[in-house]
């Protein structure tokens, strides 16, 4: 292909065999069954968020997000009787054992074996000089210290999207690219299960406030049930026997409704200040069971005639029977 240079001028140790190495397949599966961590972590901490304005309907949204989690994804990160979890497991298989020093620090010479094979499958422009590229390229992602999978990913992002050999920075955008997807995942594996005990926490609080709340405000619609009865009770007309009550007055109870003319009437009230008063009934508040007043005190007998006297009538020794 016009522009490829051969391998044999490539400054790169070439490759041995890759049969220890995982295949992209491997990769890929981890990632895609990761990813699945990372969207149900995701959506458990959006949960978690909408809880701190609890409504029934994002309790309920809650409830599903960590039932989902509990069912799909926490047996990837479960470990079971002391074995290794499935997250695990994927992840060990994703990078080979001989990736890295005793420092755990990536070997040069397996970072190179691995651009050695990047390079030979994208062509290259023939103004580039070769040797020189190389040698800065490995030294760049030698100072990243990528993860076998991290760079296998890189590589074949770039491989699959580019016509020619990308650039230094372009190489380097995606490792670091794919080193911000891989820790998502590797942040996922290690703390959805404490996400999804915090959502539950969140779940069990919210419910407990949404229940105190409902018990409020059915106290609160009692309350106000209670207060337009009595509103509606002492709206009611006055008949004779009722409790009332005056500003100037007190308490007392009205003896007789007494006709002025068409439109007007006045009541008699013995007041417990053993005095009667004609008055007006916009003078009264009428009592009821409940109120202050509403019990009438012991008084004496008294006799009367209906009258609209103009003062008040006071009650003496030989007007009591």
């Amino acid at each position: 292909m016009s522009g490829q240079l051969p391998q044999d001028q490539r400054r790169l140790p070439a490759p041995r065999s890759g049969n220890e190495w995982p295949n992209q397949f491997v990769i890929t599966k981890a990632a895609n069954k990761l990813d699945r961590l990372v969207a149900e972590m995701a959506r458990m901490v959006r949960a978690i968020n909408s809880l701190e304005k609890p409504t029934a309907q994002r309790v309920e949204l809650a409830k599903e997000a960590a039932i989902d989690c509990e069912r799909r994804v926490l047996p990837l990160v479960v470990s079971k009787d002391d074995e290794r979890s499935e997250a695990d497991e994927l992840l060990d298989r994703c990078e080979p054992d001989n990736w890295r020093d005793e420092n755990g620090r990536p070997l040069k010479s397996e970072i190179a074996k691995m651009l050695a094979i990047h390079m030979g499958s994208i062509p290259m422009p023939s103004n580039i000089g070769v040797a020189v590229f190389t040698r800065v390229l490995l030294d760049d992602v030698m100072a990243l210290e990528p993860s076998f999978f991290i760079l296998e990913s890189a590589c074949r992002e770039l491989r699959t999207t580019k016509d020619w050999h990308p650039s230094i920075a372009e190489v380097i955008a995606a490792i670091k690219k794919q080193r911000g997807e891989w820790c998502e995942r590797l942040d996922a594996v290690e703390c959805i299960e404490g996400v999804y005990a915090e959502l539950v926490e969140a779940i069990a609080e919210a419910e407990a406030q949404l229940a105190t709340e409902e018990e409020r405000r059915i106290k609160a619609a009692a309350e106000r049930r209670r207060a337009e009865e009595r509103k509606a009770a002492k709206s009611q007309p006055l008949v004779v026997g009722d409790r009332v009550r005056t500003v100037d007055h007190g308490t007392g109870t009205v003896l007789e409704i007494v006709p002025i003319h068409r439109f007007y009437v006045e009541y008699l009230v013995r007041f417990d200040t053993t005095s009667l008063w004609h008055l007006s009934a916009a003078y009264f508040e009428r009592l009821i069971a409940g109120d202050e007043g509403y019990e009438p005190p012991a008084l004496p007998m008294i006799e009367h005639k209906p009258s609209l006297p103009m003062e008040p009538i006071t009650l003496t020794d030989h007007e009591t029977c």
